[in-house]
């Protein structure tokens, strides 16, 4: 008897010793808050950081203001948060924040936090986002203070689209693999992408935005003058979420053939309820150009002379004639280049290589020049500048002989006939005097 007792004793302890180590527990637990913000771009990595505003004091069950950035700006009850942004911004570089942490791969972050309220700072450089104050603590039915668990959901203001393209120096008729990367403000009513191609042709685009399906879509051409559109609307549930658009364009033959021109141009932007942000700066592509100038000896333009571009395996390299008269890559086109009125035949749409050029025919009065010339093309899209080759070629008259319309060589002929015939004549004499 005197052993269960014992025991029944012990467990009696026992059960007391948890009861109590759960109510230290649950004790320390509200002195302690969970704050959580989601929703955050997930195009970057942000850095987020929490700055007091209020803290609890426990003992006297109290919310004391304790900041001295904030002044006027933060009251208990102030709920339009414009004017604390613009404090916070003025004071940050002399602030230190009490949490910090780097949002996941999936937009969140959470902190452990001494309970209070906090002001929310998201340092992404790509979206700005609306003031959040979080207030983090309950009160208990008993009109105690304690911790809490807040979820906060952020509120990006902007929008912010980037451009990439995969090639930086093509040919005429090459693919080109751009990229857009923007977002939808929380806010948006209306939400748009716009392309703005200069010298492609734009294929279908695949677009993914971060929890929604992946899709593919058409541009839609706008107008006239080159510009496209991808409306994004229906996918407004999507907020704060990145966006990405990838699409082939394919390099026209309007090219800008001089060094200073371009191979293509591509610019984006995004329009929200129905107000346009800043385009991108273009993606340019480059290529090379290629000008042959053939000059007869008196320095005039040869017309008419004929040419072939060969590439470093010793193919001919095709060609199409623009309206303009220069000569674009194109591989269902003819492979010979004639000089304009002013000596000059211009390909242009050339890719990178070893090229050589040959004439092939002279107009008349002019030899063909067998010299076989190199250009060189090289990557020139470090400098934003097409690669400018030129190659002059000198070529001088043909040779003829004179005619005045006088005796010419006429007299010269006669001349030599007689001496010819005195000499026989002297020779026969000679030979008869000499058999005598």
């Amino acid at each position: 008897m005197k052993r269960i007792r014992k025991i029944v004793a012990l467990a009696l302890a026992t059960v007391m010793m948890m009861a109590m180590s759960i109510t230290a527990f649950a004790a320390e637990n509200k002195t302690e808050s969970t704050v959580k913000i989601t929703n955050i771009s997930t195009r970057e990595a942000s850095e987020v950081k929490l700055y007091k505003l209020a803290s609890v004091d426990f003992t006297n069950n109290t919310v004391t203001i304790d900041n001295t950035w904030a002044g006027d700006a933060y009251k208990a009850d102030t709920t339009d948060f414009t004017a604390l942004k613009t404090k916070f911004e003025a004071a940050k570089a002399n602030l230190s924040a009490e949490y910090t942490a780097t949002t996941s791969a999936d937009g969140k972050v959470e902190f452990k936090v001494a309970p209070g309220v906090y002001y929310a700072a998201i340092s992404g450089s790509l979206v700005e986002y609306n003031a959040m104050v979080i207030k983090a603590y309950d009160v208990t039915s008993e009109g105690r203070y304690e911790g809490n668990t807040v979820e906060i959901v952020a509120k990006g203001s902007t929008t912010n689209t980037e451009k990439t393209a995969d090639k930086g120096f093509v040919e005429a008729g090459e693919e080109v693999n751009f990229t857009i990367n923007t977002n939808i403000p929380y806010e948006a009513e209306t939400f748009v992408v716009f392309d703005q191609p200069t010298n492609l042709t734009l294929k279908t685009a695949t677009v993914e935005i971060a929890g929604a399906p992946t899709f593919t879509v058409e541009f839609t051409e706008v107008t006239a003058d080159s510009l496209y559109k991808i409306d994004l609307t229906d996918y407004l549930q999507y907020k704060n979420a990145g966006v990405k658009i990838t699409y082939v364009g394919v390099v026209g033959k309007n090219i800008d053939e001089v060094e200073d021109g371009y191979g293509f141009k591509n610019a984006a932007y995004s329009q929200v309820n129905g107000e346009d942000s800043t385009p991108t700066p273009p993606v340019t592509g480059y290529t090379g150009t290629i000008v042959i100038e053939k000059k007869g000896s008196n320095n005039e333009a040869v017309v008419g002379a004929t040419f072939e571009v060969k590439d470093s395996e010793g193919n001919l390299v095709p060609v199409s004639q623009r309206a303009d008269g220069v000569y674009v890559y194109d591989v269902n086109g003819t492979a010979v280049v004639t000089s304009d009125e002013d000596g000059m035949a211009v390909v242009t749409g050339l890719g990178v290589g070893d090229y050589t050029v040959n004439e092939k025919t002279a107009p008349q009065g002019y030899t063909v020049d067998t010299t076989v010339y190199t250009a060189k093309i090289t990557d020139t899209s470090a400098n934003n500048k097409n690669c400018y080759v030129e190659l002059t070629i000198v070529d001088p008259d043909l040779i003829q002989l004179p005619f005045t319309g006088g005796m010419g060589t006429t007299i010269f002929t006669v001349l030599g006939v007689a001496i010819m015939a005195i000499a026989a004549a002297l020779f026969f004499a000679t030979k008869r005097k000499a058999s005598k």
